[in-house]
């Protein structure tokens, strides 16, 4: 494992096999999209405009849920939100891709100025096809029917009424319905990964250089990924918390869901679905940079390494 007291060379995507490091890091993926679900299913239930007639709180909503549909229930959606992997795969490659243009073409900018860019152009790339994933998903997710325990698993059940679902959809708004709220979508998560990205490289910077030298570089990582996930989800959860409201067809645009919102709660209503969405943020953000530094490990390409034989680290 390496330590601090080394000098470190940053793995960019020209260094990666990109056939080792795509499949690799999708495996993943779903292992942090299954940790990080719940708390998105208690997110948007807070954010549905209706939510006040039902649930006070993150922990009110919870038990609610539990209690009232049962545990499976914290997982409606996850089968549409599986399909999140395939846009997770290509903001991911899209930061690393971008990140190396960038630092080729501006060597003079500073990494955090280089990861706030790329964070922020990679997640404008991914919208794409994140916004109708999240549509349809964000419609299941607050759907209060019980989840019964059928006899085949929700997943199945869930993909049979995706046709229904898509229908509904269709039928409020045409094929622009998917694509309802992308403004918002655009305005909430390139800020929001640009954040995340730039403060993830400056706390890595700042912690290497104040930690003793035993402390390992993956520990640095590990903190270095919630603090700056604690940076990014207070700053970017008015701009989610409308582009929810906008995606479930509860306000058509961004100045009328903010001002539905301050209508019915005053400023405070823009922090509704707050804790849970920081947990699943930071949750989500250590498991998926340390996934993202280990598969970065493992998919330098054969050779590499031999570049650097002065017993330099490759972080």
């Amino acid at each position: 494992m390496a330590l601090l007291g080394k000098k470190k060379k940053t793995v960019e995507w020209s260094d990666m096999d990109k056939k080792r490091f795509v499949p690799y890091y999708g495996g993943l993926l779903l292992g942090v999209r299954a940790t990080t679900h719940p708390y998105n299913v208690i997110k948007t239930r807070l954010m549905d405009r209706n939510s006040l007639k039902f649930y006070r709180g993150t922990m009110d909503c919870l038990f609610k849920v539990i209690k009232q549909e049962g545990f499976v229930a914290m997982y409606k959606g996850f089968s549409v939100q599986c399909c999140h992997i395939g846009t997770s795969l290509m903001y991911i490659t899209s930061y690393a891709y971008t990140r190396n243009l960038v630092k080729d073409s501006y060597p003079q900018g500073s990494d955090f100025t280089v990861s706030f860019l790329a964070g922020g152009i990679a997640a404008l790339v991914s919208q794409s096809i994140g916004v109708p994933v999240d549509v349809v998903s964000q419609f299941i997710m607050i759907n209060r029917a019980a989840a019964k325990l059928h006899s085949r698993p929700l997943f199945f059940e869930e993909v049979k009424s995706l046709p229904v679902v898509c229908r509904d959809i269709y039928a409020r708004g045409g094929a622009r319905a998917f694509y309802n709220g992308f403004n918002a979508s655009v305005l909430t998560f390139v800020p929001s990964s640009a954040i995340l990205w730039g403060f993830y490289s400056f706390y890595t910077h700042f912690l290497l250089s104040h930690a003793p030298s035993t402390v390992p570089l993956f520990a640095v990582q590990a903190c270095a990924g919630p603090l700056a996930a604690i940076c990014a989800a207070p700053l970017s959860h008015p701009m989610d918390l409308v582009r929810v409201r906008i995606q479930l067809m509860q306000s058509p645009n961004v100045r009328m869901a903010c001002a539905d919102i301050y209508q019915s709660q005053g400023l405070a209503g823009f922090t509704r679905g707050l804790v849970p969405r920081a947990i699943a943020i930071t949750h989500s953000s250590i498991i998926m940079l340390l996934c993202y530094e280990t598969v970065k490990q493992l998919s330098v390409k054969k050779g590499y390494v031999d570049q650097w034989n002065d017993g330099t680290t490759l972080q």
